[in-house]
């Protein structure tokens, strides 16, 4: 069943919708409202360190904790290309390590701070001309 969520961190405010949000067997009291968030890729399937190192990922855990009071057990990323799932978890420590890097990227939004990062796709965007990093080539 997908889920929409709005997850209000204070100072920000992320909307988004994850695909699928199955409930897990319970065994117990303490297993009562575990799930596991799954997100369906298509393309290049993704490796166990994609799933181990996904904001994306992190932030859905975020959600289904805080605003849906829900228990993220496992995450998954689900590749429609070979129909293989990439497992994951994520412990309290890093849901508070992810909500401090989105308040710390909101921050550096708010005030305009955007370094470049030049590599393969600088050759598609539509921002080249004035992009800082190749200022020299114009």
């Amino acid at each position: 069943m997908e889920r929409s969520f709005s997850l209000d961190l204070g100072e920000v405010l992320l909307e988004g919708r994850i695909d699928q949000v199955n409930p897990l067997a319970t065994r117990g009291q303490e297993d009562e409202g575990s799930v596991e968030l799954i997100d369906y890729k298509t393309g290049k399937p993704r490796s166990q360190k994609d799933a181990d190192t996904s904001l994306q990922l992190s932030v859905y855990a975020l959600a289904a904790q805080e605003e849906m009071k829900l228990r993220p057990r496992r995450l998954t990323f689900y590749c429609l290309a070979n129909n293989q799932p990439v497992h994951t978890v994520r412990t309290e420590q890093d849901l508070k390590a992810v909500k401090a890097e989105v308040l710390a990227v909101a921050g550096r939004i708010r005030e305009n701070h955007f370094p470049a990062t030049p590599g393969f796709v600088c050759k598609f965007c539509d921002y080249r001309p004035v992009c800082p990093a190749h200022e020299e080539n114009y």
